[in-house]
């Protein structure tokens, strides 16, 4: 068996060049793995510098300059980025916030709706069904509430790094 293993890496690892693309490929995935924290904001501006060099060319194409086509996109796109910070985000995080308050009254009308059910059709719904139902969703809801806290918490680190993701990579790309 041992002797079978030997054959198949000499055939297979015999050639200089599959060793050394083995070694960069176990380095290259190594280094991603061990410094992830490290080179992600350098990977995502890498990712949006590539991204943005295609409105740039176009620019250049239209007859812009490079440093005049560099600036409109830079402008643009930091437009954007600012728009979305300061305009979107808040509106979804409001419409969160209306969501959580209105909750519990939508919990309550779908189980008054549920209350109806057994009413309406006994052949094909039991009271005691509805109940466990509504019962199970109560705990469940209360449930989600304690998560929301602790993710809440979490979700302070979180807003840290996406503000040096905010500095950070604008600079990075340009």
């Amino acid at each position: 068996m041992l002797e079978m293993l030997m054959q198949w890496y000499r055939r297979r690892f015999s050639d200089p060049e599959a060793i050394a693309l083995l070694v960069i490929l176990v380095a290259g995935f190594g280094i991603l793995f061990f410094f992830s924290g490290l080179l992600a904001p350098l990977l995502v501006a890498i990712v949006l510098a590539y991204l943005l060099e295609w409105p740039t060319a176009r620019l250049e194409h239209i007859g812009c300059s490079r440093r005049w086509a560099t600036s409109i996109v830079l402008v643009l796109f930091v437009g954007i980025l600012l728009l979305m910070s300061f305009v979107v985000m808040p509106i979804a995080w409001q419409q969160g916030i209306y969501l959580i308050r209105d909750m519990p009254g939508m919990l309550n009308k779908l189980s008054d709706f549920a209350a109806t059910l057994p009413r309406r059709y006994p052949a094909l719904m039991d009271a005691g069904i509805i109940d466990a139902m509504a019962e199970n969703m109560r705990a469940r809801i209360m449930t989600m509430g304690d998560s929301v806290v602790k993710y809440s918490l979490a979700s302070l680190v979180g807003l840290l790094t996406l503000a040096v993701y905010l500095v950070l990579v604008p600079l990075m790309v340009f």
